[in-house]
């Protein structure tokens, strides 16, 4: 997905650690993500639940014979519906981003246990710096 797709209101590029960074998107309405983001799985679910799409993580590291790769520096996208957009969606969407981090890096969640939790500390101070310097 990229920034040229019809209802983008915002996006920027977020970091994580480590060099590599997420890009975050907003949208104007559920209609304009559903149609630049959904796959079949996606549709299958929310078709079954008569539910919209209000926000979506996307992690782009996979496993190989080598173990976990991730080509260049981007990890993922997270896509938000700008009139969703709440403590909880962005909990949410962060979660999605923090246990595929977890995955990345290998960590354990007991021995890892704080540093996942400092882990999702920046991850969500910065979206909402972000977030706020964009809606005030």
């Amino acid at each position: 997905m990229h920034t040229h797709h019809k209802g983008i209101v915002t996006h920027w590029t977020q970091p994580l650690t480590g060099g590599k960074y997420i890009r975050v998107f907003v949208w104007e309405d559920s209609k304009s993500l559903e149609n630049a983001a959904w796959d079949d799985d996606a549709r299958k679910y929310h078709e079954k639940k008569d539910a919209h799409l209000h926000g979506r993580c996307d992690a782009q590291w996979y496993w190989n014979n080598e173990g976990r790769r991730l080509s260049g520096k981007k990890f993922g996208d997270i896509h938000l519906v700008q009139g969703a957009i709440g403590s909880g969606l962005v909990a949410h969407e962060l979660q999605h981003l923090t246990v595929s981090w977890i995955g990345f890096r290998n960590w354990n969640l007991e021995i890892d246990n704080e540093r996942i939790a400092l882990f999702m500390e920046k991850i969500t101070k910065r979206f909402w710096i972000e977030f706020y310097k964009r809606f005030k």
